[in-house]
């Protein structure tokens, strides 16, 4: 699974050189079988704590990609949550 920060792998300028692309990446018989993308994610933040991702799409019949929701599991982060008191500033 690869994540970007870009609406999507293929270029406006090379439609053609963009489902090429997305045929390289999905290919069932491909080096990594298949490399599923997931295009357009805000990767602005800091993931060095980052432990587990699940990814949730919307399947719909019919239809070669599909939304999704995206979840990041930050455990160590929510243990330290629990040791926060009132009032005080979380800073991880």
């Amino acid at each position: 699974m690869t994540g970007i920060d870009w609406i999507s792998i293929s270029p406006y300028q090379d439609r053609e050189l963009g489902r090429e692309a997305h045929r390289v990446f999905l290919d069932q018989k491909g080096r990594n079988n298949p490399v599923l993308l997931i295009e357009d994610m805000d990767l602005s933040g800091n993931f060095k704590k980052l432990k587990e991702v699940w990814v949730s799409p919307l399947r719909v019949e019919r239809v070669d990609s599909a939304p999704c929701t995206v979840i990041g599991d930050f455990s160590e982060i929510v243990r330290q949550l629990d040791y926060i008191l009132p009032g005080q500033n979380f800073n991880p």
